[in-house]
């Protein structure tokens, strides 16, 4: 029976591992520069809103 629990624990583990190098991942690519110019339209583009 030990073997069952050690076994889904392990499962378990390396699910959540996987999990957090995804999440990382995904933090990463989210962390470019390019994901930080929200509006970086010229200043002379036609339909920008000076307000």
């Amino acid at each position: 029976m030990i073997e069952l629990w050690l076994t889904v624990i392990g499962i378990m583990a390396l699910f959540f591992v996987g999990l957090y190098f995804f999440f990382l991942a995904i933090k990463s690519s989210v962390d470019t520069d390019d994901a930080k110019r929200i509006d970086k339209l010229p200043e002379d583009y036609p339909y920008r809103d000076n307000s």
